[in-house]
């Protein structure tokens, strides 16, 4: 049987992919907090938007795109008191795969509740419910049974087994994080300190998404993540250390490293008339697959992230190390607050 090396390299970037995970996924995790855990929805007392776009695998065959967007946020004071507050998150993404153009297009509904545990501490759970649509284009690919010995022939059955192109289910998932936040002793004293961690588990009734109609399921996944912001005193430099641990069947992925934060300017707390600014660098690994450098760049609510995968597996031969480039912008806004109190943006 003759295979053309298109295909060949095909076949190893499909599995490559599948490998790591059977999930989609993106290297600047921290601008997908919703993703990692739907207890994470509102966390912040902020209304959030966040868009997310990766461009992966360009130079080995067709690129596998894939973007997301998320908003969350609080339901409001009427839903609050001194002992917590509910909050809810929406996600939409899509993903296009290869030369098949295997898609998936999953809307998602978060629903979290933050218990206030102590000053600075929350406790939070969330639950996920969302719908998955997955598709894909046989007409695309071309088989080894549709070579006739002399030519490619597309008129020759492939002798693939697929009965459907489309596939649905309803996907859950539910999750616990825990964040602490101390805030600077004075305006310039940058002693603060953040922290957020916490665990989730998706697809526990393990879902089926074969396109053949034979049973094949997906594996549940259990995510583990941190985060931290800890402010160097009396400098204009923050540490910001972050990691996440993903692990789907008998795959795991971990991707850990950190990021420097320089606040070239910081905001009034006052007027409100000065917009804060910071520049952060960063550096993260995932092991065994690929090295990340990172830059993102902040004004007042707004956060634009770029990164890229510089691919270190047994694909590099044929990627030449060039993974994917990855995007993200994050807008912060902060509730209304009832006449006679001051908004307050954590």
């Amino acid at each position: 049987m003759r295979i053309t090396l298109s295909t060949t390299l095909l076949m190893v970037v499909f599995n490559m992919s599948a490998s790591l995970s059977q999930d989609i996924h993106f290297s600047q995790f921290h601008f997908t907090p919703v993703i990692n855990n739907p207890a994470n929805a509102g966390n912040q007392n902020t209304y959030r938007a966040i868009l997310n776009y990766r461009n992966q695998w360009k130079s080995v065959a067709a690129p596998y795109k894939t973007g997301s967007a998320t908003v969350d946020g609080p339901f409001g004071e009427s839903l609050a008191s001194e002992s917590g507050r509910l909050a809810w998150g929406f996600n939409v993404f899509s993903d296009k795969a290869g030369q098949s153009e295997m898609a998936t297009l999953q809307t998602a509904g978060s629903l979290a509740y933050h218990l206030n545990t102590g000053e600075n501490a929350v406790l939070s759970t969330g639950l996920m419910v969302g719908y998955v649509s997955r598709s894909m284009n046989m007409a695309n690919l071309t088989w080894g049974n549709q070579f006739d010995g002399y030519s490619y022939n597309s008129s020759l059955p492939n002798g693939e087994a697929a009965t459907s192109e489309k596939v649905s289910y309803v996907d859950l998932g539910a999750g616990l994080s825990y964040s602490y936040k101390k805030g600077e002793r004075y305006m310039t004293g940058n002693d603060q300190l953040q922290i957020n961690g916490g665990l989730a588990y998706f697809h526990p009734h393990q879902p089926n998404y074969s396109f053949t109609g034979t049973e094949e399921k997906l594996n549940a996944k259990l995510v583990m993540h941190g985060e931290a912001l800890v402010g160097l005193p009396n400098t204009s430099l923050s540490l910001a250390p972050s990691f996440i641990v993903l692990s789907q069947g008998s795959q795991s992925e971990i991707n850990v490293g950190t990021m420097l934060r320089f606040v070239m300017k910081t905001e009034s707390n006052y007027t409100g008339f000065e917009k804060g600014r910071a520049l952060s660098l960063g550096l993260h690994t995932r092991i065994g697959d690929a090295v990340i450098p990172s830059v993102m760049a902040e004004f007042g609510a707004y956060a634009l992230g770029v990164s890229y995968d510089i691919n270190l597996s047994d694909l590099d031969a044929a990627s030449s190390k060039r993974g994917g480039m990855e995007v993200a912008f994050r807008y912060l806004a902060a509730p209304k607050k009832k006449s006679g109190g001051g908004s307050r943006r954590y």
